[in-house]
C-alpha cells in the first residue's frame, strides 16, 4: 500500500515539475540578453568617440591616413574610424579622396548648409577637421551626408578627366547650387 501512494506521488511531482519546464521560455532572459549587450553598446561608443580625434601622420615610417584602394580590407579596417567603415565603400572613398587632395577640395563649395550649422568653409571641411604638413584628423560630418559625398565624387571624376580645377568648381556650383545654401568657399587660383 506504501509503495502505490509513493509512485501516485512521484507521477504528480514529475507532472508538476515538466509543466514548470514547459512553462520556462526556450529564449534567453531579458537579462541574460541585457548582460551581454550593454557592454558591446558601452565598448563600441567610447571606441567611436575615440576614434574621430586619432590624428594619423604622413610621410615617414608612420602608416598612410588611409590606405589606398589596393590595400587589403584588413589594415584598411584598422586604420579608418568606426563611423567610415560603418557608412560605406563610397563615404570611405570620399575620406580618401579628401585626405590625398585637401588643396582641391579647399576651393570647393558644399551644398548641404553645413557652412550655417557646422562653420565649414568648403567640402574639405565635411571630410577633414585640420590638415597640416604632418597629419590630418577626421570630421565626421561626411560619413552623415549624401551631398558632402556627391560632390567629392564629383570633384575627383571632373579632374580625372583633365579638367582645371576653375572648370571643376563652375560644375559643381551649377549642378549642386540649388540644393542648399553652399559654403562661403574662396574661388580657385586661375
Amino acid at each position: 500500500m506504501g509503495r502505490p501512494m509513493a509512485r501516485r506521488r512521484s507521477m504528480a511531482q514529475g507532472a508538476a515539475s515538466s509543466r514548470r519546464r514547459a512553462s520556462w521560455p526556450s529564449h534567453p532572459s531579458l537579462l541574460s540578453v541585457l548582460a551581454v549587450v550593454v557592454p558591446a553598446v558601452i565598448v563600441v561608443a567610447v571606441g567611436a568617440a575615440l576614434l574621430p580625434t586619432l590624428v594619423l601622420h604622413r610621410g615617414g615610417a608612420a602608416p598612410s591616413p588611409i590606405p589606398s584602394a589596393s590595400s587589403a580590407g584588413q589594415e584598411e579596417s584598422n586604420s579608418l574610424p568606426a563611423y567610415m567603415l560603418a557608412a560605406g565603400s563610397e563615404v570611405q572613398q570620399a575620406y580618401r579622396y579628401a585626405a590625398e587632395q585637401p588643396a582641391a577640395l579647399e576651393h570647393i563649395p558644399c551644398y548641404c548648409g553645413c557652412g550655417g550649422h557646422s562653420g565649414h568653409r568648403s567640402v574639405r571641411d565635411c571630410f577633414l577637421s585640420e590638415v597640416s604638413r604632418d597629419a590630418v584628423k577626421f570630421e565626421e560630418h561626411g560619413s552623415t551626408c549624401g551631398v558632402c559625398v556627391g560632390i567629392v565624387r564629383d570633384v575627383q571624376e571632373q579632374l580625372a578627366q583633365g579638367k582645371s580645377l576653375p572648370a571643376v568648381r563652375a560644375y559643381i556650383d551649377a549642378k549642386w547650387g540649388e540644393v542648399g545654401p553652399g559654403t562661403d568657399t574662396p574661388l580657385p587660383p586661375e
